[in-house]
């Protein structure tokens, strides 16, 4: 392969570090001045680099990520200078204890969520990788299971599994988490054209469902928040995107069932009569490819018919939203069917849901 890239003209990567063992590196830590004795940097070409990154701890604090791990205190990462190498600490000491909870949160939109990756690896459940970026997501399962062989290619992935072989038991298989999302559309587009039209974003469903518990409410987001990653509508490669945050309260009246007369009767039929959504209750999203974008800002008739609905990691979610939105001239009526489950918990909340 090297002699395949050189003829190719490719830029050479850096020969691969070692992978070495953690547990031995850990069993041979005493403190942190001994540590980074232990380690000096001796090649003058990497301290000519060091000095010009400018950072002067970087050995100390690769050496408190040790630390870290060894007393299994995320705390410890907190004096790491640099925000990536601290993030990492924190990441590490989650997945060596076990401990999800511990994993580094999410800022912007999601903020209080957990990294979905450390998420997936702290809690030794290959499944909640499908909620990492479609990037990420078979380097996680390859770090979760353990096998370097499904790393596909990636060094730093290949490195990690070997790093933490002798610390980390083999995980239990897992039944894989019922994952539905169906929508169902109809519209009057203007001049008397009609749309209906329905799909399945099962991938979305498969990702879990970050719940919030806030007093008496629990808030779950379901889906990626708009953003400018999202394809336009009327790009000829735009596939559906959906994004829901939906506040369910946990005590409500019932809101009576569609009169026989009314409109929306086929897309809440199956559903029952659920709760009514107040404005701040419900932030949706919905790109539909050659249709439009469509917001919940400007939407009525919000139903929800669900379970009971908890913020504990693993439960069971099935729900069915009905919502009337009005875009421009034109009005649609929306039914969304998800069946998921809550892959992380997180309480409180600190900031709107609503995407910029």
């Amino acid at each position: 392969m090297a002699a395949l890239e050189l003829e190719a003209g490719v830029e050479q990567r850096d020969p691969p570090a070692p992978g070495g063992d953690l547990r031995h590196d850990l069993d041979e830590f005493a403190d942190l001045d001994s540590c980074v004795r232990k380690h000096a940097v001796s090649d003058p070409v990497l301290a000519d680099v060091i000095d010009a990154l400018g950072y002067d701890t970087l050995l100390r604090d690769a050496c408190r990520t040790l630390q870290a791990l060894k007393a299994k205190d995320a705390k410890l990462c907190g004096p790491i200078a640099a925000s990536p190498l601290r993030q990492r600490c924190e990441t590490q000491v989650a997945v060596l204890a076990g401990e999800p909870a511990l994993c580094p949160r999410l800022t912007g939109v999601m903020t209080g969520a957990r990294e979905p990756v450390c998420l997936a690896r702290a809690s030794r459940d290959e499944r909640l990788c499908a909620a990492a970026q479609a990037g990420e997501r078979e380097t996680c399962r390859a770090l979760v299971v353990g096998r370097s062989s499904e790393c596909g290619g990636d060094r730093t992935c290949v490195r990690q599994v070997e790093r933490f072989r002798s610390l980390l038991e083999k995980p239990a298989s897992h039944a894989p988490f019922p994952a539905r999302l169906h929508v169902e559309l109809t519209g009057e587009l203007g001049n008397s054209e009609h749309f209906d039209g329905r799909f399945e974003l099962d991938e979305v469903a498969a990702a879990g469902v970050i719940a919030r518990s806030s007093g008496d409410k629990v808030r779950l987001l379901i889906g990626t928040p708009r953003s400018a990653l999202w394809p336009s509508w009327e790009s000829p490669r735009a596939t559906p995107q959906l994004f829901l945050a939906i506040a369910v309260p946990t005590k409500a009246p019932r809101a009576p069932a569609p009169r026989g007369d009314d409109p929306g009767k086929s897309l809440t039929r199956d559903a029952g009569p659920g709760f009514l959504l107040g404005p701040s209750d419900l932030t949706l999203d919905l790109l539909i490819p050659k249709v439009g974008l469509l917001s919940g800002n400007l939407a009525s008739d919000r139903r929800v018919v669900t379970e009971t609905v908890t913020a504990a990691v693993g439960s069971p979610l099935r729900l069915t939203l009905t919502v009337k939105v009005n875009d421009a001239t034109r009005v649609f009526r929306v039914k969304v069917d998800v069946e998921s489950f809550v892959r992380d918990g997180v309480e409180g909340q600190t900031t709107s849901e609503k995407a910029p």
